[in-house]
Parts: structure tokens; sequence; C-alpha cells
């Protein structure tokens, strides 16, 4: 087979989709030598980005760099006829609105982009989301293989497209790689010195806009009655964002390493991740593995990846996100036993586990 995956939506700041393109990729390389795979990228790319440096090694792995946008209308009309020239087996398109060829395709879809008025982009006259809106509808009828990466994103996908017909579903659960709760206590320390760490403090690590509640965040932590803990912020802060960090006890430190966030995971008291909308929720298995502490979403896909290893609230509610955060900081429960089952509820999910079920969908693509 030849395999096309196109990870143009990956750019030089890392998000939860980028972790999924670049650790899915290198664990099915991992276990298939045999086909070949042509890894579509954004132009914008340097050489040294982690997606081209993790995957170059394998023999079975080209690089084609398309100058086209990495996902909308024009991406949606002109994506296909250059997907026709290459003649792949299959293509795999990471995102919801799947440019459709006529080439066996399969579409992974992370969220929806938008739900109850909450939206992922600057849409002021609403053009983007009637897009999204069409396209989500024409990849959900059109694909050959639909892969979600979470039952409540499935479910909250079907249930908002009734009056569509959807075949061949799967929900193939996002991973964590094997070493990622490995630190040097040597690394912990210099990320700690680097930033200035207090000892105690709450951390959000994301992208920091609208839908990942970062306002909600701040003002939860402004009501708390206490001067020793702080809140740090950390991911990339979109631009028109328009959020303040100008509290006593708040402080945003920019992008950071990989390796630095989980230095900034094993540091903190606890991690704070009360979401509107996620698909999956990378960062919530992340923290568990180091043993932090984690205050999230009860609604969708954070509480289902969760399970019953976090302090579940309700995002919408300031009071309830200032409740488990002074919880934390009264030491009011047996937070061990959660530490616990945090780092066992991490095990669960692997990359490896869902590398092979997807290399399984390629070849029902290709050959049905």
């Amino acid at each position: 087979m030849h395999i096309v995956f196109d990870a143009r939506i990956h750019l030089s700041h890392i998000t939860g989709i980028s972790k999924y393109i670049i650790n899915l990729l290198l664990n099915i390389l991992k276990i298939d030598n045999q086909n070949i795979y042509t890894i579509l990228i954004n132009p914008t790319l340097s050489e040294n980005d982690l997606l081209i440096k993790t995957l170059v090694s394998f023999e079975n792995v080209n690089f084609q760099v398309v100058h086209l946008p990495h996902f909308g209308p024009v991406n949606y009309i002109q994506m296909p006829s250059i997907i026709r020239k290459i003649k792949p087996s299959v293509y795999h398109y990471p995102h919801l609105d799947a440019p459709i060829s006529g080439i066996p395709t399969i579409a992974t879809i992370h969220d929806s982009n938008f739900k109850n008025n909450i939206k992922k982009y600057n849409d002021k006259f609403g053009i983007k989301t009637l897009y999204f809106k069409y396209a989500l509808k024409n990849t959900l009828t059109k694909s050959n293989r639909i892969v979600f990466v979470s039952e409540s994103m499935k479910n909250d996908t079907l249930e908002n497209n009734k009056d569509t017909i959807v075949e061949n579903c799967r929900v193939i659960y996002n991973g964590l790689e094997k070493d990622f709760n490995e630190i040097s206590a040597h690394v912990i320390l210099a990320t700690k010195e680097k930033y200035q760490l207090p000892d105690k403090f709450f951390l959000f690590v994301g992208q920091l806009r609208e839908h990942k509640n970062i306002k909600r965040i701040i003002d939860a932590f402004n009501r708390l009655n206490q001067q020793e803990y702080k809140l740090i912020l950390a991911g990339y802060n979109y631009p028109k964002n328009n959020i303040k960090f100008d509290f006593t006890g708040v402080r945003y430190i920019g992008m950071v390493s990989d390796e630095e966030i989980k230095s900034l995971y094993k540091l903190s008291t606890c991690f704070v991740f009360p979401s509107l909308i996620e698909g999956f929720g990378i960062p919530i298995i992340e923290a568990m593995s180091l043993g932090t502490l984690v205050i999230t979403s009860n609604i969708g896909a954070t509480k289902e990846i969760s399970g019953d290893a976090a302090i579940l609230v309700n995002p919408y509610s300031t009071a309830e996100i200032q409740a488990a955060m002074q919880s934390i900081i009264n030491n009011s429960a047996p937070f061990h036993k959660l530490r616990e089952k945090g780092i066992a509820r991490s095990k669960f999910f692997n990359w490896e586990e869902s590398a092979r079920k997807t290399l399984g969908l390629y070849q029902e693509a290709a050959f049905e």
C-alpha cells in the first residue's frame, strides 16, 4: 500500500493534534516497514521540526510540501486534485473537513470546533461555522472510515448530525508515550530555576483559547482566600484572546519545551483543565502519569478520559472550580489515592494500540 498522511495541520507550535500526528505515525512506522508513506507537510516547517526529525530516519517515508492552506475552503476545493495525482491507496486526514477526492479516505475527528456557541476560532460573521458544519457532514457521509478519539466525541457528533447517515465509525483513543513520566531531577530543578517557580502552584498547560476556559480558571484562583499558592499558565497564547494576566499570584510563562512541560506537571500541586470543549484531553493523562492531581470538566471527553481519577467540576461554574482548588489547598480529601488512580489510569492509553488499530483501518479501506 501507499498511504498518504496529511500532516499539514501541524505547525511550529505543538498542539494536541500535533501530538496525535507525530506519535501515531511514529508508532505505525515502528510496526510497518512494508508500506510506503508520503507525509504531506506545511511549508512553514523547518528541517528541525519535531515531526520531520522524528520520522525522517524511516526508509519507507517521504515528505511532500503542499502550498495550500491546511484547512478551509481553498484546501477543500483544490486538495482533491493533488491527492489524485499522488495516487495513494489510502488518504488519511486528521481533521473534520477531509477533502474528498475519490481516493479511499480516513478522517480523524478530534472535535467539532464548535459547541453551544463556544468556538475554537474567531468567527465574527459566522462564515467559518457554516463551513465547518458543511464540511463535517460531507466528511461523515463520504469518508470510507471515520475515527473518533473518544466515545463522547463520537456521540456528540452523531447526535448533532441526526439527519446524516454515518457508517464505518471507530473509536481509537489517543495514547501516551511509554517514557513520558521519565524525567531527571536535573531537568526539574533547571525548569524551576529558569521560570522562578514557587513551591506551591496550580498549573494550566495548553493553548490559551476561549474553549480552554482560561478566564474562569483565573477568576476562580483570584477568589481563593490565600496567599501561598500561585497560578502558572503555559502554552501558546492565541492573538485576540484578550486574556489579562496582571493579577496577584497569576503568571503566564509562554511557550515551553516538552521536557519543561513534564517538569511543570511534576512540580505543580495540581493541574487545572476545566475545558468547555475537548475531543480527548491528552494533558489530563500526561499530568496523571507523573502523579499530579487533576481538576477537569465533568462533561464529555474529559470526564470519559479521566474516569474516577480526577476531581470533576462543572466547567461553567467558577464557584465549582474555586471550590475544587480550595479543597486542594485545605488537603480535605485522601488525595494520595487519587494520585495512584491517576497513574494507573494513564497506563490505559498507549500509542502502540492506537497505531495497530489505525493500520488495520488502512488495510480495510484500501482493499474493500
